[in-house]
């Protein structure tokens, strides 16, 4: 009977221990493949953390074949292209499918993805591909004299191709005249109904200019190995920034007005290499007695330190001890800067002064997490050394939850909204938001104006041109004494001051007289309706 017993107690602990075993394996199962099923994150899961799925999306793609190359997403738009060179545009906040276009990669390497207020744009071997942002069209398939290293960047009216060869490659992309400019007829005699229908129609049948010379180009001081970063665009010039593999912060002027030149204004030296793109600060305007407050680029480094350059001068203004490497690129929200380090965590810091605002001390910090997502006024979404998705108290940086996310091959940094983006290498796309944040928090104001607004020969130059001339004051005391025009002399000297104005209307083909650009003309006779008040607000909220 004993004996019977204790056969029996030995079965049941075997059996008891048997099912926990089977227990964790499922367990660990679930979690290695998520807790759902078919990779579309429940309702239920997501509300648990606070969250709502927005929506969910399919790509079209050939699973079998092909797999999710890039995605980003600029101005309200996630754009996506696969290995094959299967493109496809997507309303970032209904899911909804824009359009989709193929361009027949033919086993070459695509490579990155950029998109600017008119343009989409990638490299597949050694061929740059242009598409119209509105529709997918293809607008520029040309051959490059070398390899592209890295993703290109589109500026508003040139494209940025960083090549193997240490090379970075500027592709023009000058629109052809619009017909009513050219046959001469004016548009006031148009109603503002009329010119909203004729400025949608030119976009959507928008080519450009063929021009059968070789591309600018500038080289760089050391290795190409990450992406470069376009800064300020301007209806004069556009700038464009990036790390090389000599530890130094390259600043490029490239004018697009008259005769297109680049010029390189510096190179900044910093300690360690810099293995991600450069983050960035975009300018404050001056409001009220708020002065205008300058760019600022972000440099992390193998060495642990993150600096920040003033974009106009090439001044390092502060330099952040992060102890350890950092690889990501520096995120800045607002005026919050995001540093990830490699192993232990990621620092929340004030981007104007490098701490919390008063001292050197971060923000916060935040231990494992290894990337920033987005961040909605009062929380910060990341992921950390397991790949879950966390979510984080915005002023502490407390832990409040997290969310498996292992399935999806794809977690965008989104600086430009509070919305989370996943995907599938098979092309599944989903949205998640806070539950109470219904309408977007849009962080790109500041951005978007920085490259289609604010004029940069009165903004940008500001800075550069007081300083100069101060110091050229303290210098030529008796020359100001006996008359001499030192500012005349100052403008001709200063690297940023304005151009001729005159000069700019006879040889600029982008545009009328004022050098705005000839998308720009389409909105300018709204002033002239006075009897249409919403003329003005459709005209300068079009979007694609």
């Amino acid at each position: 009977m004993n004996k019977a017993l204790r056969i029996g107690g030995r079965r049941l602990a075997l059996l008891v221990l048997g099912l926990l075993l089977t227990l964790c394996l499922s367990t660990n199962v679930l979690r290695a493949q998520g807790i759902w099923r078919g990779n579309i994150i429940p309702q239920e899961i997501a509300n648990s953390r606070g969250l709502v799925r927005q929506w969910t999306n399919q790509i079209q793609i050939d699973s079998g074949k092909d797999r999710l190359s890039s995605i980003i997403i600029d101005r309200g738009v996630i754009f996506t292209v696969t290995q094959n060179g299967a493109v496809q545009a997507t309303n970032a906040e209904t899911g909804v499918t824009l359009w989709t276009s193929t361009i027949h990669a033919k086993g070459k390497y695509v490579q990155g993805l950029a998109a600017s207020r008119y343009y989409v744009g990638f490299t597949c071997g050694s061929v740059l591909y242009i598409m119209n942002r509105a529709n997918g069209r293809v607008l520029l398939d040309q051959e490059m004299p070398s390899i592209a290293a890295n993703s290109l960047v589109l500026g508003e009216e040139r494209a940025y191709v960083p090549a193997i060869n240490g090379v970075v490659y500027i592709f023009d992309l000058q629109p052809m005249e619009d017909p009513f400019k050219e046959f001469g007829i004016s548009e006031s005699i148009l109603s503002s109904q009329d010119r909203r229908d004729r400025k949608e129609e030119f976009i959507q049948s928008l080519r450009l200019m063929k021009k059968y010379q070789e591309p600018l180009s500038i080289r760089s001081i050391g290795d190409l190995k990450v992406a470069p970063i376009v800064t300020r665009c301007g209806p004069r010039r556009e700038f464009v920034a990036w790390p090389t593999a000599s530890s130094l912060v390259t600043l490029c002027q490239v004018n697009i007005s008259g005769d297109s030149l680049v010029d390189e204004k510096y190179n900044v030296p910093i300690l360690g290499e810099c293995k991600g793109a450069l983050g960035y600060l975009p300018p404050a305007p001056a409001q009220g007695k708020n002065p205008f407050k300058p760019g600022v680029l972000f440099a992390q480094s193998t060495e642990g330190f993150v600096y920040a350059v003033e974009e106009t001068t090439g001044k390092i203004l502060w330099r952040f001890l992060a102890g350890e490497d950092v690889w990501d690129t520096p995120v800045c929200v607002e005026e919050d800067l995001f540093v990830a380090t490699v192993v232990s965590g990621m620092f929340c810091v004030d981007a104007r002064t490098g701490g919390d605002g008063n001292s050197t001390e971060a923000k916060w910090w935040s231990p494992g997490i290894r990337k920033f997502i987005s961040a909605s006024k009062n929380r910060v979404y990341a992921l950390d050394k397991k790949g879950d998705l966390v979510v984080l108290d915005r002023v502490s940086g407390q832990r409040i939850t997290s969310l498996p996310v292992n399935d999806f091959a794809f977690k965008m940094t989104n600086q430009q909204t509070d919305r989370i983006y996943l995907a599938t290498e098979t092309g599944l796309l989903q949205c998640l938001r806070e539950i109470a944040v219904e309408d977007p928090v849009d962080y790109t104001a500041n951005w978007i104006a920085a490259r289609d607004e604010i004029d940069d020969e009165e903004q940008f130059g500001t800075i550069a041109k007081d300083e100069d001339e101060k110091s050229e004051d303290d210098e030529s005391e008796d020359d100001t004494l006996d008359g001499d025009d030192s500012d005349d002399e100052f403008a001709e000297e200063d690297e940023f001051a304005e151009e001729d104005e005159e000069g700019l209307s006879e040889e600029d083909d982008f545009g009328e007289d004022d050098g705005e650009g000839v998308f720009e003309e389409f909105g300018s006779d709204e002033e002239e309706e006075a009897d249409d008040e919403n003329a003005d607000a459709e005209d300068e909220d079009f979007d694609f």
